[in-house]
């Protein structure tokens, strides 16, 4: 319920939002942009589809635990940012 609010602000008002969390899923459906930071450093910067393809060993460590692959479910949405 709260990505779908967080989508249809960004889609009817224009309204960029800045949201912290740890729910990989929720990011890779409703950013634009997906920044992750470790020890307190930006380790990647990226759009959704580029993130999932990153070579940083830490993404990559992350994406495996979230049981994310480079091709999976959560793609169904990804239409929107290419």
């Amino acid at each position: 319920m709260i990505d779908q609010l967080i989508e249809n602000l960004r889609r009817e008002l224009g309204i960029t939002s800045v949201v912290v969390t740890h729910d990989l899923h929720s990011a890779l459906a409703i950013g634009t942009h997906i920044m992750m930071i470790d020890g307190g450093k930006v380790v990647e910067n990226a759009k959704p589809e580029d993130f999932i393809k990153s070579t940083n060993e830490t993404v990559k460590r992350f994406l495996e635990s979230q049981y994310i692959t480079r091709r999976g479910a959560w793609e169904k949405g990804m239409e929107k940012h290419v």
